[in-house]
């Protein structure tokens, strides 16, 4: 079985390497886009994990899919590009990627990648992500989610937010 604390150690070597002058080479992964990296992290999450997929999750959100599902662990991916504001890394920039974990009743992850020289502090990053979104009108159960933020302040790092939206 995956754990949340095995996909980050996964993102946190992928993270790494992508930041790291002697992997990439001439490739600047930093100025790449959530859409552009998502197949590059998919085929690192195939070699790693071997049970990685796209799942629609038809009971909650017919019309949306979970960027990958590691095992059973829900992982969503936000990119903050080296040149980009921090706006790309706002809880409501992600509500819709948030939606879709808080509704998951299963282990799941926010995975955070920002490439800018600028990160986030940790108490910015908890003011920012301890706020639930709302999911309109009626009751929902809700679901905790954890946020895994990688960054670099001198050297890759990261950090983990376990949230809890319904208590």
């Amino acid at each position: 079985m995956v754990t949340i604390k095995q996909v980050g150690e996964a993102f946190h070597h992928l993270f790494s390497h992508l930041t790291t002058p002697e992997f990439r080479k001439s490739n600047n992964f930093a100025s790449l886009n959530e859409q552009e990296m998502l197949l590059l992290v998919r085929f690192f999450l195939l070699g790693r994990f071997s049970d990685v997929r796209a799942e629609h999750l038809s009971d909650y959100w017919p019309n949306k899919r979970i960027d990958f599902m590691v095992g059973d662990v829900a992982v969503e991916m936000a990119v903050r590009p080296y040149d980009k504001g921090q706006h790309r890394l706002n809880q409501s920039i992600n509500t819709s990627e948030i939606n879709k974990l808080v509704k998951y009743d299963g282990p799941s992850a926010l995975v955070l990648l920002d490439f800018s020289e600028d990160p986030l502090t940790k108490a910015e990053l908890e003011a920012e992500y301890r706020k639930t979104p709302s999911l309109g009108a009626g009751k929902h159960k809700l679901y905790s989610y954890s946020v895994l933020y990688f960054f670099t302040d001198g050297e890759p790092s990261w950090l983990r937010l376990n949230i809890n939206p319904g208590g």
